[in-house]
């Protein structure tokens, strides 16, 4: 079986930086040693301490990592080092002009190392070469002809300021130019005294710098991967167990203690110390290009010393570090790759990694012998003070390995088959493509289509999996989609008109079912809205009470079915009337009648939606089932999965921002400063997810009720939502436009109606009449009616605010260990309301109405014609309205002064 990761790099050329460090000088010798079809290594290399590069050159061949090839007799493939003069502390990297030009044409992969790790160096210092160095590596690469990709160092503490990092680049903590321009102008002196107020909560300007240079990979526009490795350690098991060169982290701690020089080491025994092998790391930097397309006693002393004062930030801080991408990376590589390029460290034993780690101190940092080992056993005992330092360290090293103090949420799924209903909608292919993606060892996922519009339930489930969010499925795990079974039937029917056999193996081989299909409409005939809502989840509970194994029933609500209250609670509240007797009184009464009693029925329900699924809670919760009702509150675009702002359809929001995009939409009756509670349709079915691997931990005896809001963690008002909404409408236009966006809310009702009599109905009129005088179909009154219609729809949500509890929803973040935390997000904190709305915009752009990017420039081209098209329109009827005041008043004050000059007479 041929290795694909070996297949991708035969042929090419690297360009390293940091060639000749302890990360640089391992990745070396496994490119070589692994990839012996590779055609050259281009190392960065400057001239240091009188030598030239050639010399260090031959320095770094004589190193010990490089015993392994020299005993392998491979030793010709040093040939394919070659050395490139330059710095990337230097403007374009210190390069001559015919190097760059060799780069250019002949590289087609960089691994950007380089970089000054002293934590006490200055802020100049760290800013020319951690910060400046990464942008001019970055310009290279910009200009390389076949770049396949870029891979750059970073690290885990760039984000020091945050005790749980997620894999994303998080906000730069400084402004770059305004940072290049304090560094350039002010002196050594003044820049020390400064530097703690730009570092702020930084613990030093590594971890300041590194953290902005991610930003210049960031924008630099160029296919990259930024991998951040925690504190790097010795080798586990390549090139040979041990090997070290490093005297940072654990590695300078054990050559002080085993010289008997650190007596005594401050640290915070419950914390976990977060340590990576160096080969871990070199495997990493590997597979993530090919996924992307001096020793006297004093000098010792006094390094370990001012290390223990520079470190006490890390020694007692405790930082979670979420990698689900480097877990994600090691399961898509192919069986022999895996053992080529382990990522995986569950198996490692940190004690024993530990020994070897001290031997390697004493072997390759001390050049001490194995034959001496005895005589310094009987002398000094080096080895037992270092192993006894070691066992300091890993008193939490089985935490290291494994997070498993509690089934994971992907383990518990494992093996079990679904059940989901609603699957062919919004949230129903989210639920699905993140059960296939997260929770891929489940079993079979049974979807229930019915047939709609003459298309059968084949091919509608044919039609999902092309969509968007099976994507990255079908390109990455293909196999997974067969877990997709398709179960023709329909909730509203009895038995859901499943065939005997469909219905017998649900029976036998389900165990969890996700309730989602629904009808969304506010104004939809009491009679469907129950039929739907209210007996299709009768149905669906008649099912689940006859499977034996059932471990968890999800039923998902609205946070709206209860708007009666002003404070909705995390439970159950009794309906005033059974739903049996609802079902029985709408289905025995003639339409007529249900219409005129319809308001009475609903009982200050605001809508037949909220009526009826309040009535399909109260038969979950007499259901007697191991069952959670999820409440989510408004869904909207997806925050990160299956694609940042994904969106399908224009119910809510994205309905309103389309309209208001379009210059449709000129007024809507709104409070401005009521809080506009929305939920990313992924954080959503994340807690939906999350919610029923609780209840089939638990198994209460009564139903969990759970609000999928953000409640008061990160709220965001109406006027926020629309003010930012209209900032990058107008910078991301969507095509069609009929007028420039514009308008805003009120509320005040008789402003509001004006408004819609004058924006709204008036220019609709006039424009229709014009369409009829070119010859086409008029559409615009149409197309307002409908608008108002649904602006109706909503006021009673956009004039009122609820509270809404949201505890058992952050309790349940708390349950899950970290891996889930970052696998199954649902901090709403992380938000970043601004960004969001703007993915939103894009993503509706995007998958709504389906507006290719390259459509922007005309796009915008036509805002700017209607923009003052719309000034024209503005001023013209301003004075049209002036000139008609006038008129009206003008020929009252002649008749006031006639009638004066008769009196006068």
């Amino acid at each position: 079986m041929a290795s694909n990761v070996v297949n991708f790099y035969n042929g090419k050329t690297v360009f390293i930086t940091g060639g000749t460090g302890f990360l640089g000088i391992c990745l070396i010798e496994k490119l070589l040693r692994s990839f012996p079809d590779l055609k050259n290594i281009y190392l960065l290399i400057r001239p240091k301490k009188g030598k030239q590069i050639e010399e260090r050159l031959e320095e770094l061949k004589e190193n010990s990592v490089f015993n392994r090839l020299k005993e392998e007799n491979k030793t010709d493939l040093f040939k394919k080092l070659i050395p490139v003069a330059g710095d990337v502390g230097q403007e374009n990297l210190g390069l001559s002009s015919a190097d760059r030009l060799t780069l250019v044409e002949d590289v087609q992969i960089v691994l950007h190392s380089a970089a000054t790790l002293d934590f006490e160096a200055d802020l100049k210092s760290t800013t020319n070469i951690n910060l400046l160095g990464t942008r001019r590596v970055v310009q290279l690469c910009q200009e390389i002809r076949d770049l396949k990709a870029l891979v750059h160092v970073s690290s885990a503490f760039v984000n020091a300021v945050l005790t749980e990092a997620e894999e994303r680049v998080y906000p730069t903590p400084f402004d770059v130019n305004e940072l290049l321009i304090i560094v350039e102008k002010l002196d050594d002196a003044t820049l020390e005294a400064e530097t703690p107020n730009i570092l702020k909560d930084h613990p030093n300007s590594y971890t300041f710098t590194k953290h902005l240079a991610e930003h210049e990979v960031k924008n630099g526009k160029i296919p990259a991967v930024i991998v951040r490795p925690s504190m790097i350690t010795g080798a586990w098991k390549e090139p040979v167990e041990g090997w070290t060169i490093s005297k940072n982290g654990p590695q300078g701690f054990l050559m002080g203690a085993s010289k008997g020089v650190v007596r005594r080491l401050p640290v915070a025994k419950q914390l976990i110390y977060d340590y990576i092998p160096v080969d871990i790391v070199v495997n990493n930097l590997i597979t993530a290009a090919y996924a992307v397309n001096q020793d006297s006693l004093v000098r010792l002393h006094t390094n370990v010393n001012n290390s223990l004062d520079r470190l006490k930030r890390f020694i007692f801080t405790e930082w979670k570090f979420h990698n689900p991408r480097m877990i994600e990376l090691h399961e898509s590589l192919s069986e022999i790759d895996k053992e080529l390029f382990n990522l995986d460290i569950k198996s490692l034993v940190w004690e024993d990694y530990f020994v070897d780690l001290t031997q390697g101190v004493r072997t390759y940092l001390h050049k001490e012998s194995p034959k001496t080992l005895e005589k310094a056993r009987s002398k000094d005992k080096i080895n037992g003070c270092s192993l006894g330092f070691a066992s300091r360290i890993i008193s939490a090293s089985p935490e290291m390995a494994s997070e498993d103090v509690a089934e994971s949420v992907s383990e518990w799924f494992h093996g079990r088959n679904i059940f989901v209903t609603g699957g062919t909608g919004f949230m129903g292919k989210v639920l699905i493509y993140k059960l296939l993606l997260s929770c891929h060892n489940l079993g079979n996922i049974f979807v229930l289509i019915r047939k709609k519009k003459e298309v059968d339930p084949q091919t509608r489930l044919q039609h999902i999996i092309q969509q968007e969010p099976f994507k990255l499925i079908k390109e990455k795990y293909p196999d997974r989609l067969k877990k997709l079974i398709l179960v023709a039937g329909d909730t509203t029917s009895e038995d859901l008109a499943l065939s005997t056999a469909d219905k017998q193996r649900l029976i036998k081989e389900v165990s969890v079912i996700f309730h989602m299909a629904a009808n969304v409409k506010f104004d939809l005939p009491l009679k469907e809205a129950v039929k739907i809502n209210t007996v299709g989840t009768m149905n669906i509970l008649n099912l689940a009470k006859q499977i034996p194994n059932l471990q968890s029933f999800i039923h998902v609500s609205t946070s709206y079915c209860q708007c009666t209250e002003e404070v909705l609670e995390e439970k159950n509240y009794s309906c005033i009337v059974q739903p049996e007797k609802v079902v029985d009184t709408v289905n025995n009464m003639t339409d007529d009648v249900l219409k005129a009693m319809t308001q009475t029925i609903l009982n200050g329900q605001p809508n037949t939606y909220a009526f009826s699924k309040a009535l399909s809670e109260d038969l979950v919760q007499r259901s007697g089932l191991p069952a959670g009702v999820a409440r989510p509150s408004i869904v909207v675009a997806s925050w990160k999965e299956p694609a940042p702002g994904w969106v399908e359809n224009m119910n809510g929001p994205t309905g309103l921002m389309i309209g208001a995009g379009k210059g449709v939409i000129r007024t809507v009756l709104c409070n401005y400063n009521y809080m506009l509670n929305l939920i990313p349709c992924d954080m959503a079915i994340n807690a939906i997810i999350a919610l029923a691997w609780k209840v089939g931990k638990e198994k209460p005896e009564k139903p969990m009720f759970m609000n999928v809001t953000c409640g008061a963690e990160n709220p965001i008002s109406w006027g926020y939502a629309v003010d930012t909404g209209k900032k990058h409408a107008t910078t991301y236009p969507f095509t069609g436009l009929l007028w420039y966006p514009g308008g805003s809310i009120t509320t005040l009702k008789f402003y509001h109606w004006i408004r819609v009599i004058f924006f709204h109905f008036i220019p609709a009129y006039l424009l229709d009449a014009l369409i009829v005088l070119s010859g086409n179909k008029p559409f615009l009154v149409r197309v307002q009616h409908k608008v108002n219609a649904g602006i109706e729809m909503i006021q009673y949500y956009t004039t009122k605010e609820w509270v809404f509890r949201n505890e058992r929803m952050q309790e349940l973040q708390d349950e899950l260990n970290p891996a889930d935390r970052e696998e199954f997000f649902m901090n709403t904190k992380a938000i970043s309301w601004d960004d969001y709305l703007l993915r939103y915009i894009l993503g509706t752009r995007q998958y709504c109405l389906k507006d290719d990017p390259s459509t922007l420039p005309r796009a915008r081209k036509v805002l700017r014609c209607l923009y003052f098209a719309d000034w024209f329109l503005k001023i013209g009827l301003l004075i049209f309205f002036t000139w008609f005041i006038y008129s009206w008043i003008s020929p009252c004050g002649e008749i006031t002064a006639t009638k004066f000059e008769i009196n006068e007479i």
